[in-house]
């Protein structure tokens, strides 16, 4: 019987320097859209603290993104904890 021949490329191994630079820039493309989302988030928090200002709620808005950075904090932590112990 005459096998059919597969028309996909095959796969490369991962030792592969165009696989490695494939997946840098992969790499690179995520951190960029973290850079370009944590500055839109900063720009954000930035108008809310100007509209707090101006409406003379700024105590308010401190204690609400206190917080917030507490809960993100104690997530952080406990991700961090939780890694940690199961490489060990």
């Amino acid at each position: 019987m005459h096998r059919r021949k597969s028309w996909r490329l095959p796969k490369r191994p991962a030792y592969c320097p165009a696989v490695r630079a494939g997946r840098q820039r992969l790499w690179s493309i995520i951190a960029l859209v973290w850079k370009i989302t944590g500055l839109l988030a900063l720009a954000y928090l930035l108008l809310l603290a100007r509209s707090a200002w101006k409406q003379g709620e700024i105590r308010q808005y401190l204690w609400s993104l206190a917080i917030i950075a507490g809960i993100l904090a104690f997530i952080t932590a406990a991700l961090l904890f939780t890694v940690m112990v199961s490489n060990q």
